[in-house]
């Protein structure tokens, strides 16, 4: 007679409360099987699973600085190439909103698609606080080395 590989129903229980985000449930009942004793292979390599380092969070996620697109840089380029004024409500050649239009009816990235008011706003902004971070740095450099000291 055929030896039966039964499914583990501990570790089917510990996967469901993963599964569902209920991690101190699935840690719960890993103990309580590991402390009495509780041998399966499956239960195992779940228990591996859990025990194994969680990866790096990935650019952009909650806590880390978030990357703009490269092509932002281009959308701030073009603004003041059509006569945008570098802030909203100065004087320059056009309206703000009026550039601002003009650059949401093109198409802009490497999958070259249509960007939304606010995103196109958002890298005006971004071209913005560049020019003036380069502009601070270069400024700095250009006084040389404080000899005061």
């Amino acid at each position: 007679m055929a030896k039966l590989d039964l499914p583990c129903l501990v570790a089917s229980e510990i996967s469901a409360a993963l599964a569902e985000r209920r991690d101190d449930d699935a840690k719960r009942i890993a103990v309580e099987q590991l402390r009495a004793g509780y041998q399966h292979q499956e239960f195992w390599d779940i228990v591996a699973v859990m025990l194994e380092p969680k990866p790096k969070r990935e650019p952009g996620r909650k806590g880390e600085p978030k990357k703009h697109p490269s092509f932002w840089l281009d959308i701030g380029q073009a603004f003041l190439e059509l006569g945008g004024s570098e802030y909203k409500g100065q004087k320059g050649e056009k309206k703000y909103d009026d550039v601002i239009d003009e650059l949401i009816d093109r198409k802009w990235g490497p999958d070259k698609e249509f960007l939304s008011r606010a995103t196109i706003t958002n890298a005006v902004a971004f071209y913005r606080e560049a020019i003036l971070e380069h502009d601070a740095v270069v400024d700095s450099e250009m006084r040389g080395p404080d000899r005061s000291k």
